[in-house]
């Protein structure tokens, strides 16, 4: 209201002049605001194409680790499974002639008609077959591996929002980053009230000043980047 009335007692060209002037500063605020917005898109999608970048690099990686061992357990099987079927072989070759032997024998002693003569072989003493099972075990703990590589690669935070005010404790200048979820929490408490999996003892932290994200210290400390200092916390219900 007031501004009508200042707008009101000046002249029709100095009120002109300043409605084009508040519409020039409103056009400011609009292209230093689009400015701004510009900004934002270019550093998530640099941030984007990074991590992109990362995920490519990181997975073709891991797939290389996978086919290499993946190859090294075949190379492994073959080995032992070609041992155990050379001595096999060497086995079903004696027992095969042996059969044969006995075979003639029993062939000569149908067709004599005197066998007082004649004499059988003894028995020829095969040697034992070899035992392969017990060195066919594949250890491998599959349900432990594939949940693995479900996590692998968790996103960072670059595009978490986050609170700066906490529920339960006064003082807070931090988020924690509890490998659980990965995701920025003031308190273990803020924590367990959103989530369904129980707290895991942070082990990154972030700056609420400058957002860098570091390791986590024991408190107190000073931020990496802008040297805020970090004291401990006080509960609110104290």
């Amino acid at each position: 209201m007031s501004q009508k009335i200042k707008l009101l007692k000046l002249s029709p060209q100095e009120r002109l002049e300043t409605m084009k002037q508040q519409v020039k500063d409103n056009l400011q605020n609009y292209n230093d605001r689009l400015e701004q917005v510009a900004e934002k898109i270019r550093e998530v999608k640099l941030k984007q194409e990074g991590v992109l970048q990362e995920i490519e690099e990181d997975f073709g990686l891991t797939f290389e680790i996978l086919q290499q061992r993946k190859k090294q357990l075949e190379s492994e099987v073959n080995e032992v499974a070609g041992n155990y079927l050379q001595e096999y072989k060497l086995i079903e070759e004696e027992t095969q002639k042996a059969k044969e032997s006995a075979e003639k024998e029993l062939k000569a002693l149908e067709e004599t008609h005197d066998a007082q003569e004649m004499t059988v072989s003894p028995a020829t003493n095969l040697s034992s077959l070899p035992e392969a099972e017990v060195r066919f075990k594949l250890i491998f703990d599959k349900e432990n591996t594939v949940k693995f590589l479900g996590s692998l690669g968790k996103i960072g935070n670059w595009r978490q929002k986050v609170p700066f005010e906490c529920d339960n404790f006064k003082n807070v200048t931090y988020w924690m980053v509890p490998p659980c979820c990965y995701k920025y929490y003031c308190c273990n408490k803020c924590h367990d009230a959103k989530e369904s999996h129980p707290w895991s003892y942070a082990n990154r932290m972030v700056c609420m000043v400058c957002e860098k994200e570091q390791d986590y210290r024991k408190l107190p400390n000073s931020c990496e980047k802008c040297d805020t200092y970090h004291r401990g916390v006080v509960s609110k219900s104290v």
